[in-house]
C-alpha cells in the first residue's frame, strides 16, 4: 500500500503551498531531528486526517513522543475506515503495522 498512499498524498498536496502547524503538546522534532507537524493546504485543513479517514494511512505517532492532541480524532477515523473497509483496509488488516 505504500505506492497507493504516496499517490493519495501527491493528489492532496501536489504543487500546492503547505502550512506546517505545531502541535501544542508534542515536541517540535522527534529523536531523529524530523519535524513533527500537521500539514494543511488551501484545499485540505489537515492532510493526515484526510488520509486516515479515507483509509490510506494508519493513525500513528512515535511512542517516544507525547501523545499529539489530534491523535484521538485520528484513531477514531481509522477505526471507522477499518470498519467500512475503506482504502487500503479493503485489502489489508495491518496497514502501517
Amino acid at each position: 500500500g505504500a505506492a497507493e498512499s504516496t499517490q493519495a498524498l501527491e493528489r492532496l498536496i501536489g504543487q500546492r503551498r503547505v502550512v506546517l502547524i505545531n502541535d501544542p503538546v508534542s515536541d517540535p522534532t522527534d529523536r531523529f531531528g524530523r519535524l513533527l507537524r500537521y500539514v494543511a493546504t488551501e484545499a485540505v485543513d489537515d492532510v493526515a486526517q484526510h488520509l486516515v479517514a479515507t483509509g490510506m494511512v494508519a493513525a500513528w505517532y512515535p511512542t517516544s513522543e507525547p501523545t499529539p492532541t489530534r491523535f484521538a480524532t485520528y484513531q477514531s477515523l481509522e477505526d471507522d475506515a477499518r470498519a467500512k473497509r475503506l482504502g487500503l483496509w479493503a485489502s489489508c488488516e495491518a496497514v502501517g503495522r
